[in-house]
């Protein structure tokens, strides 16, 4: 594979991380499926880490996939068939439990949930975009090791990406903060 086309593959593993992405922010914003709108442990990771969270990704990751394993143009089989749902449902589910350390990390800090602290900021930025593709790649590296230039491609390329919807959905008004 050509580097422009590891490239490629690497921007496309975020797609379905994106939509399950857009679909738990337009969830919170609306305040859909407030029956799991229960923190996951308030004390140990703050009130906005909660089950909620874990179904939205989880599924909305999996409906992605779904959908993308579908189209035509698909440049990856990795989402095609019936392999697509399952990966889709774990890539959500680790994005969902690899935010929860760096919660734990913030909430002993004393940093309020959604905030970043005034002193290391550029680590807890950094930490916040990275935390949860952290997850992400190991699912991608254990489904298929085979895409490891495109994996390693995805983990660089998704702190940009993930920055990038952030402010998208900051100017739409669905999310509060643009970071």
């Amino acid at each position: 594979m050509s580097i422009s086309q590891t490239i490629v593959v690497a921007a496309y593993l975020t797609l379905p991380l994106v939509v399950g992405g857009i679909l738990h922010m337009i969830t919170v914003k609306t305040d859909l499926l407030a029956f799991a709108k229960i923190p996951v442990n308030a004390t140990a990771f703050g009130a906005n880490k909660t089950w909620r969270g874990f179904l939205v990704m989880s599924f909305g990751t999996a409906f992605a996939t779904f959908v993308i394993g579908r189209l035509e143009t698909t440049p990856l089989a990795v989402f095609a068939g019936p392999q697509g749902i399952p990966l889709g449902f774990l890539l959500g589910f680790a994005y969902a439990l690899f935010e929860l350390p760096n919660s734990y990390l913030k909430r002993r800090m004393g940093i309020q949930p959604g905030e970043l602290p005034r002193e290391k900021r550029w680590l807890f930025f950094a930490l916040d975009h990275t935390d949860s593709l952290l997850g992400c790649t190991l699912v991608y590296f254990l489904w298929r090791p085979d895409l490891l230039p495109s994996i390693v491609g995805f983990f660089f390329l998704g702190p940009t990406i993930h920055t990038l919807v952030n402010l998208v959905l900051y100017a739409l008004r669905i999310r509060k903060q643009p970071f």
